[in-house]
């Protein structure tokens, strides 16, 4: 998300409903709840698929990316997860696949 121009609080904002992976686009609510569809990288278009269907606990929240594990497990990832999933992608190794995680998706290769 971090390539379509997103801010945080819009991509914690997102909820399932609003991602159409088929078509590629994304329904966004940002500042003053002005509503906007932004297009989705088939490539993130295909992360997001694989986490809805294989890495997204089940839970009644309509959030798009929830909390994985703990006590908090199925509710909305809260701003502070999205700042630590941000900083695991931008650190992660190019060579290493791209880290599914709400702000930080893709993850973006560092050069050296």
């Amino acid at each position: 998300m971090l390539f379509s121009g997103l801010r945080s609080a819009e991509v914690l904002g997102l909820e399932v409903a609003d991602v159409d992976v088929g078509r590629g686009w994304v329904r966004v609510v940002g500042k003053g709840d002005k509503e906007r569809s932004v297009p989705l990288d088939p490539e993130v278009a295909s992360l997001i698929q694989s986490y809805l269907l294989a890495e997204r606990p089940e839970t009644t929240s309509k959030a798009l990316f929830v909390v994985a594990k703990g006590p908090h497990r199925g509710q909305p990832s809260p701003r502070r997860g999205c700042a630590a999933s941000f900083a695991i992608t931008v650190s992660a190794p190019a060579c290493q696949p791209a880290i599914p995680t709400p702000c930080g998706t893709p993850s973006a290769p560092r050069s050296n």
